[in-house]
């Protein structure tokens, strides 16, 4: 109820929140305009509650994504609303919301929506259509920035495809395309349950008591009694309802002789242990399909490796924990590497080889650790440390000539005192001298084919893109050249060193 979500979120905010998410669904069957500006009217008056206990640092943001009938749902069987209606929804809710500064406003784009609508409810000449999509280029579709529409319609339309045949409701009793699937829920259930939605009733939760009239959607009903008989609507699934009553008498009697639920601590899982860290420094590669990981997606990764192989990590303090991990200077999405670095620490001191026998053993083949090695608490951090990383770029002798001709390259382009390239960062266009920044570029001729061996400045002092020197070396065509980054590296005196070896 709306009550207790504001007693949520006052809870949260007198302990030291002042930014709460709402999520909404727009779209759904029977919905008024009464219903979209009661989530205007919810925002609103969080906010004020907000307000009271952190003044102008108070923040509500109000998401809205867009009802998609899903299969073995009561809703399955309704189509997805007129696009343009969504996206007259959308500018209401924004018109309303506008005049409160602190309410940010965020929707899900109603194409996407369109096109998840037809994954959700298409049948199986839908193969086609994906991989021929793919084919021509369509990748990370979920991104606005990445949706191509024209390629899918084009797709649809070249296979005949009547997507508009998906985007309608479909008869109670009509076959559908998921029908060969068995979810255990028997389709009279959804039936039913469809039929209560659009009448606007409630259902009480499974496995509840039965209570008095009036109290039945409340999920809230608390101990059952031997005698009481609990909530089943015979769906389909096989519940062992006795089994179930027990359990949650058991429960409640606990709770009631003041018994808590003791949670395993990091000394129950590996015995008493002094709370001094262990800080390590590894290496590790990123190579094959893994390039294409970000840097969140490669902490998530890590997180879970550690996790899999019972690594106690240290975990920082506030409200928002987050274990202690720290990455060198950043991979670009989509380029390998040979030699990545990373700092962690530990509750519990755990033998180096040990530890990366256990890490790799959770890891994938093109992404697992190097080697390991624990460091000193005081060891400088990563970002300050590394200043420089070595690239090897792989060349082709028919397109530029042999390895005398991009020697040449290389001499006429260092014999520059400025290389001047253009950097867009922030929206803003600003010209960069990266010459300083070329520590070694290089033609080896001992490899077959050609490489070509760069070291970059980078890190937080300043960083230069291996594309913007390829691209004044060989103008567009370096669009078309293979980067892998070998290595970080540090700079000292003239001479470049391992992270580890400066551990």
């Amino acid at each position: 109820t709306e009550e207790v979500i504001l007693g949520g979120a006052q809870t949260a905010f007198r302990n030291g929140w002042n930014h709460i998410k709402l999520y909404f669904m727009i779209g759904l069957p029977t919905e008024t305009e009464e219903d979209l500006r009661a989530i205007v009217d919810l925002g609103v008056k969080i906010l004020r509650l907000a307000e009271e206990e952190h003044g102008k640092k108070a923040q509500v943001t109000i998401s809205v994504s867009s009802h998609i009938p899903k299969p073995h749902a009561p809703f399955q069987w309704l189509g997805l609303e007129d696009r343009e209606s969504l996206r007259e929804k959308q500018k209401y809710l924004l018109r309303l919301i506008r005049p409160h500064k602190r309410i940010r406003f965020k929707w899900h784009d109603v194409d996407h929506s369109w096109l998840e609508a037809i994954f959700s409810r298409g049948d199986r000449r839908l193969n086609r259509a994906l991989e021929l999509a793919y084919r021509r280029g369509c990748r990370f579709d979920a991104w606005t920035d990445q949706i191509k529409l024209d390629i899918w319609r084009q797709v649809f339309h070249e296979l005949n495809i009547d997507t508009e045949m998906w985007m309608r409701d479909i008869p109670l009793y009509a076959p559908l395309p998921w029908d060969h699937l068995d979810s255990l829920v028997k389709k009279d259930f959804l039936i039913r349950e469809f039929k209560r939605a659009l009448k606007g009733r409630f259902s009480p939760a499974c496995e509840k008591p039965y209570k008095k009239k009036g109290e039945l959607h409340r999920t809230d009903l608390g101990k059952p009694t031997e005698d009481d008989k609990l909530v089943c609507y015979h769906c389909g699934l096989e519940c062992d309802l006795e089994a179930i009553r027990a359990e949650r008498i058991s429960s409640w009697n606990s709770l009631e002789r003041g018994v808590s639920v003791q949670l395993k601590t990091i000394d129950d899982l590996f015995g008493e242990v002094p709370r001094r860290t262990t800080r390590y420094r590894g290496s590790y590669r990123k190579l094959g399909e893994f390039r294409f990981l970000s840097a969140l997606d490669l902490t998530r990764a890590f997180t879970r490796a550690f996790n899999r192989a019972r690594v106690p990590l240290r975990y920082s303090e506030g409200f928002h924990p987050a274990p202690t991990i720290s990455f060198g200077p950043a991979l670009s999405v989509g380029m390998e590497s040979l030699e990545e670095f990373l700092d962690f620490e530990t509750v519990v001191e755990i033998p180096p080889d040990e530890l990366l026998r256990r890490l790799n053993a959770q890891l994938p083949e093109d992404l697992r650790f190097n080697t390991l090695r624990i460091i000193d608490r005081n060891t400088e951090s990563l970002f300050k440390l590394i200043n420089a990383a070595e690239y090897s770029v792989q060349l082709d002798p028919e397109r530029w000539g042999d390895a005398a001709a991009h020697q040449e390259r290389v001499r006429a382009l260092l014999r520059h005192e400025t290389i001047e390239v253009e950097k867009v960062s922030k929206g803003r266009t600003r010209i960069q001298n990266i010459r300083p920044m070329i520590k070694v570029l290089e033609v080896v001729n001992s490899t077959v084919p050609l490489q070509l061996r760069m070291i970059l400045a980078a890190g937080g002092n300043g960083n230069v893109r291996p594309a913007a020197v390829l691209t004044r070396l060989y103008g567009e065509d370096a669009a078309h050249l293979s980067i892998r980054r070998q290595r970080l590296l540090v700079e000292k005196d003239g001479e470049f060193y391992s992270p580890l070896e400066l551990a």
